[in-house]
């Protein structure tokens, strides 16, 4: 999502904020003072590349733990050695089980018979 600068129109109080794109054109949420708010260009965002590491596990490939020195590197020997970064797991595909509607008004009618409530 872009993070912008917006800027009050009344008091000049400059914000930083991420919108994302599908809400662009909406309106801008007034500022704390009650004026309106506009976008401000600002400067880009520029991510570094990863500082340089050794690896702990061994490497399919070589036998000894890599110096890793790049991103590129660090997917490579990820997917090379078949290991999965915490946080960056694929999700599990859902297994939805069929509603069966007799057995959830057997449910509801057991409930209600335990609660004793009178329909």
């Amino acid at each position: 999502m872009p993070l912008y600068d917006l800027a009050c129109q009344s008091c000049d109080k400059v914000t930083e904020t991420v919108i994302p794109l599908a809400d662009f054109m909406k309106e801008l949420p007034p500022c704390e003072c009650g004026g309106k708010r506009f976008r401000k260009i600002s400067a880009p965002q520029v991510m570094g590349d990863i500082e340089p590491y050794q690896a702990i596990a061994s490497d399919i490939a070589t036998g000894k733990p890599p110096m890793i020195t790049s991103r590129s590197q660090h997917r490579d020997y990820l997917r090379r050695n078949n290991l999965v970064e915490v946080g960056n797991e694929k999700p599990k595909p859902r297994t939805e089980t069929p509603i069966n509607k007799r057995e959830i008004g057997q449910q509801i009618k057991q409930v209600i018979d335990q609660k004793g409530i009178k329909l």
